[in-house]
């Protein structure tokens, strides 16, 4: 759970850096430009304010700490005066970006989380306290003391209050989400579960799967289609009982003990000749043999219900309900973002990170 949620936070925190441009990287140069980080960052006083957001100042130590992480993500070895691919602008203009989206995420954050009345529980503190000390076994030593590991972060331009900011927010996050939506989604009602499964087409399917590739696949086909004229041999009513039978018993599916009533997913997520097959029937209805990379399919569309099984791409198996979710929940927090009153102050109106190294 904890590991889903802080990919949850993360994502959430990518929402506008993914409409700045994505995954692109700028195409590498023969010749590696440095620039003087240090004195960039002792160009203001850490204290000074670089933005507000909603009224709150966010002032130069945060900024900058996103400015330098953007600018190693996107930017290093590279001049700040080359185009972003496909951004239209300039890499220093690109990493201003990211660095200003992340301090309004982060605000927005925090304020939003105030205004609800989120608080972090013993456990969440815990949590950070556990964090700590991770930190400073990995960064200074098993022996290593706070003051050390702050020492050490200062190096990266990281303050000891913006190291306790983060992390708290890191935590607030999924605290926040519990809060709205329950710790697996159990807020969500089944009414807005299946519309949220209508509306991004998710089907539920069962598959009976002989997989091939092992150079024995015309003798795979031969028991699909055993299989299937089995099934088709009963009336309809025993059906269902007989393709559970059949699954249990000769299905090669690696994902069965994890998905034993089936996968529920959207388009997109599976082999597309599965997902067309699948939406081809209707509730309790049975496919002809589906072939695809992975073998021969026997499919059995059942009916979508909130708490079926989704392929997330997770180790550990989610309901559609907590599927709702999760995207509600970034739903909402994209929009608290976007609605947010963000502006530079006038000492900052303009700024380019250029010109922190003229």
């Amino acid at each position: 759970m904890k590991k889903l949620l802080t990919l949850l936070l993360a994502a959430a925190l990518l929402l506008s850096l993914a409409a700045c441009g994505g995954d692109s990287q700028p195409a590498d140069t023969d010749e590696a430009v440095s620039y003087d980080w240090d004195a960039a960052y002792a160009a203001y006083a850490p204290d000074t304010a670089v933005l507000t957001v909603n009224g709150e100042d966010v002032c130069w130590d945060e900024y900058f700490y996103w400015l330098f992480e953007e600018y190693i993500k996107y930017g290093q070895g590279h001049d700040l005066n080359e185009d972003f691919p496909d951004a239209g602008m300039t890499i220093g203009e690109f990493i201003a970006a990211g660095a200003r989206d992340y301090c309004v995420q982060y605000r927005v954050l925090e304020q939003k989380a105030e205004e609800l009345g989120v608080e972090l529980t013993e456990t969440d503190l815990e949590v950070l306290d556990e964090q700590l000390k991770s930190d400073i076994a990995e960064y200074v030593g098993e022996d290593g003391t706070e003051a050390e590991l702050y020492e050490y972060l200062s190096g990266l331009y990281v303050t000891e209050e913006l190291y306790n900011y983060v992390n708290r927010m890191m935590v607030l996050y999924p605290r926040m989400f519990m809060q709205l939506y329950g710790e697996l989604g159990e807020s969500v009602s089944d009414e807005d579960a299946m519309a949220f499964a209508e509306t991004y087409g998710f089907m539920t399917v069962k598959h009976i799967l002989f997989q091939t590739g092992g150079g024995n696949d015309e003798a795979q086909l031969e028991r699909a289609n055993a299989d299937l004229n089995e099934l088709r041999a009963v009336p309809e009513e025993d059906r269902a009982a007989l393709f559970d039978e059949l699954m249990a018993r000769d299905s090669e599916d690696p994902g069965l003990a994890s998905y034993p009533n089936g996968y529920c997913f959207e388009p997109g997520v599976v082999h597309e000749e599965f997902a067309e097959a699948a939406a081809a029937l209707a509730p309790g209805e049975i496919s002809d043999i589906v072939e695809t990379q992975d073998g021969y399919h026997i499919l059995m569309r059942v009916e979508t219900t909130p708490d079926d099984l989704v392929l997330m791409g997770t180790a550990v198996p989610y309901t559609l309900r907590y599927a709702c979710a999760v995207m509600s929940f970034n739903e909402d927090f994209s929009s608290w973002v976007n609605e947010a009153e963000a502006a530079y102050t006038p000492e900052f109106a303009g700024f380019n990170p250029t010109g922190l190294f003229d």
